[in-house]
């Protein structure tokens, strides 16, 4: 997604952004296997929001309410940031963010 989002304009490739020019902060939070925990993502939600993001948009998902990860997201909140993640069923039947 980030390579739609802020793809170089007149690369002579013919991609094109979405809102370009835009500057991203791109944060790994999840190991090669796609595991990681709440509080890595909370450490990586604060530091985004401390580094002047606009929005963070995650691609990742867990089941379960996390209070750690609510008071990352209610910081970033706070700051006037936009947080966006990923929802779905996992193809299982509880809903699973």
């Amino acid at each position: 997604m980030a390579g739609t989002v802020a793809a170089a304009t007149h690369n002579s490739i013919g991609v094109a952004s979405l809102g370009y020019p835009v500057q991203l902060i791109v944060m790994k939070v999840l190991d090669s296997q796609g595991l990681g925990s709440d509080s890595t993502i909370a450490s990586a939600i604060t530091a985004a929001t401390d580094a002047g993001a606009q929005v963070i948009s995650m691609s990742l998902g867990g089941d379960g309410y996390s209070q750690t990860l609510q008071n990352a997201i209610t910081y970033a909140w706070q700051h006037n940031v936009m947080v966006v993640a990923a929802a779905g069923k996992n193809n299982s039947k509880p809903l699973s963010f």
